[in-house]
């Protein structure tokens, strides 16, 4: 097994906010309960500069267009999301949750100190099997993503990362042809 959290509830005034934002989730967490750290980041940006994507009012659109999407009646398989900006795995918390049972997000983060609170926040929330976390620069794993995945297997791509390279993303998205038909971005 993990070993157990340690109970901390404040990593030192030396500790960047990410760290802070989450010990705070855990320190009010439910393990196997990603709601309950979803809740817990939440409380920590009001009260703190920090903000996630996919909360407030920007998130409730989001994350109904996540639902109708999951509900969709000509899914043939669960859907498969690609996320780009892990940050500390709050979004892709929410898409698993929002795109229903099965449904598997393939994230992006390009800082591994980061990427290293969100894995370990997955893990705690119990989504590590629906959530693959993965590590380097967006150009380089979408090549990746393409010879592991093939064609027209990503059905969802959410981008909240770095805007200025948006277009680029989406283009190397289109080009290698990982879009499925109707995908939602």
């Amino acid at each position: 097994g993990r070993p157990a959290f340690p109970g901390l509830k404040n990593p030192g005034q030396g500790s960047h906010k990410y760290v802070h934002a989450t010990y705070h989730a855990l320190s009010s967490a439910v393990e196997g309960d990603p709601r309950s750290i979803a809740a817990g980041l939440e409380a920590f940006s009001k009260k703190s500069w920090l903000k996630f994507g996919a909360a407030d009012e920007k998130g409730q659109i989001l994350q109904e267009a996540w639902r109708s999407f999951g509900r969709r009646e000509s899914a043939s398989s669960p859907p498969v999301a690609v996320e780009f900006g892990t940050f500390l795995g709050y979004s892709a918390m929410k898409m698993v949750d929002c795109l229903g049972p099965g449904a598997r997000v393939i994230s992006f983060e390009m800082d591994p100190e980061v990427a290293c609170l969100a894995i370990n926040l997955i893990e705690y929330g119990g989504m590590s099997e629906s959530i693959d976390v993965r590590i380097g620069q967006c150009v380089d794993l979408v090549t990746n993503l393409s010879d592991e995945l093939g064609p027209r297997s990503v059905d969802v791509v959410y981008m909240d990362h770095n805007q200025i390279t948006y277009h680029d993303d989406l283009a190397q998205l289109e080009s290698s042809r990982l879009l499925a038909d109707g995908a939602l971005f």
